[in-house]
């Protein structure tokens, strides 16, 4: 990931956006961590333990979190290559 981001931003601009990589990853973690925290605490059994469904419900979560970012990114990235450093200049 580093490296796409290096290669698509000027030289100058690395620092900064390798930082903003930084940034929005450890808030992505932080939020991520919170909602799977909610989601198994919102069934919890007699001994205050989560319910098995609980898990289920946070995979599912996760996967679905997970296909949405692959549907907004995807299509960016090969957009890129077929029209980047591959390209023929007109």
């Amino acid at each position: 990931m580093t490296d796409t981001i290096i290669e698509s931003v000027p030289a100058s601009q690395t620092g900064i956006a390798t930082s903003d990589n930084a940034i929005v990853r450890t808030i992505g973690g932080s939020l991520g961590s919170a909602v799977l925290a909610e989601i198994l605490t919102s069934h919890v059994g007699p001994h205050g333990i989560p319910a098995e469904r609980s898990f289920t419900t946070g995979f599912c979560a996760a996967v679905a979190a997970r296909g949405v970012r692959a549907a907004l990114v995807l299509p960016r990235q090969l957009t890129a290559r077929t029209h980047g450093k591959n390209s023929e200049p007109t």
